[in-house]
């Protein structure tokens, strides 16, 4: 409906605050670290910036693209926006002393390669993108410009996405084929540290927030947790589905993690004694897109093409249960 919407919680009970709204499909929506920005993609080649004001959404930038935008995210400090387009080079945006959002830098890979996506690293020094044409470059931002630093080839043809690790030595990066790599920064050089492979196209890699974990989604009906143990990434519990796997992220305390996949189940797995095993499955009536916990990690939010959005709770029990 062309629209995101935003609901807030009040008095222990979400409640719809407002109604964001484009002229075309709306493609993503995310919010600043801080909370006070929030920025819209859509089909309508826009991206809108809105920010909390006096407890009410104001739009406070549009910002205008050539073609339809796919996504758009902020840097951890909320003062720059990188924007990835449906086809072409990705945009970096900042926010000047007068308020002003000011466009950058065009960050391109070569001449009709298309950016497929775009992350800040934690620091937000750091930018990696990802190509069509399976590149993956690595930018850096020094005296306030952004400079190209790394470039890593990957053997499949086009790179879907790719995330630091939560100390910026670690990159995972996710294919159009069977397998997630993951590379090392040492003595100022990314070199290739290990391959975690499935049986379909793996969607999605999240490490967890130590940095020591990581865990790969794939249509295969897999997700996999890799530890770092002695130096080597190593697989270490595999969760199972009966159809592809969406998506798969940890909790912000690293104790829990949740999967989202086509077969209508949300599965939460904790670790047990040490290890991981599933505690809770949520269902939906149509596949599950994506599942996601809260800043608290006590609320997990699942999407679903059945068309709903469900908050659920984790009980005193099962966080007891896992402590």
């Amino acid at each position: 409906d062309n629209a995101a919407k935003l609901w807030e919680l009040e008095g222990g009970q979400w409640r719809e605050k407002v109604t964001l709204r484009h002229s075309a499909w709306l493609k993503s929506a995310s919010f600043s670290p801080d909370g006070k920005l929030l920025v819209t993609a859509s089909n309508d080649r826009i991206c809108k910036i809105w920010r909390l004001e006096d407890d009410q959404w104001q739009e406070k930038a549009a910002i205008q693209h050539s073609i339809s935008v796919r996504k758009a995210r902020f840097s951890p400090d909320g003062k720059h926006l990188v924007i990835v387009p449906d086809c072409g080079s990705a945009k970096i945006w900042w926010l000047d002393d007068d308020g002003q959002w000011q466009e950058k830098v065009t960050i391109r890979h070569s001449e009709r390669v298309v950016v497929t996506s775009a992350q800040f690293s934690p620091d937000g020094r750091h930018l990696v993108t990802t190509s069509s044409r399976g590149t993956v470059k690595i930018w850096k931002l020094d005296d306030g410009q952004w400079e190209e630093k790394f470039t890593i080839r990957h053997p499949y043809y086009c790179v879907t996405n790719a995330r630091f690790s939560p100390d910026g030595k670690h990159l995972v990066m996710v294919a159009s084929g069977v397998t997630a790599k993951l590379w090392e920064l040492a003595d100022n050089q990314w070199q290739e540290k290990a391959t975690i492979k499935h049986f379909g196209i793996v969607n999605n890699a999240h490490f967890s927030p130590d940095g020591k974990q990581l865990v790969t989604a794939s249509c295969d009906g897999s997700v996999k947790i890799c530890g770092l143990e002695g130096g080597n990434w190593q697989v270490i519990a595999t969760i199972r589905h009966s159809s592809p796997v969406a998506n798969a992220s940890f909790s912000r305390d690293g104790k829990f993690l949740v999967t989202a996949s086509h077969d209508g189940a949300a599965k939460i797995c904790g670790l047990v004694g040490g290890k991981w095993q599933e505690i809770a499955s949520i269902r939906h009536s149509k596949a599950v897109t994506n599942a996601s916990f809260g800043p608290d990690d006590y609320q997990l939010v699942t999407a679903s093409r059945d068309k709903t959005a469900k908050v659920w709770v984790l009980t005193k029990k099962e966080n007891d249960d896992n402590s």
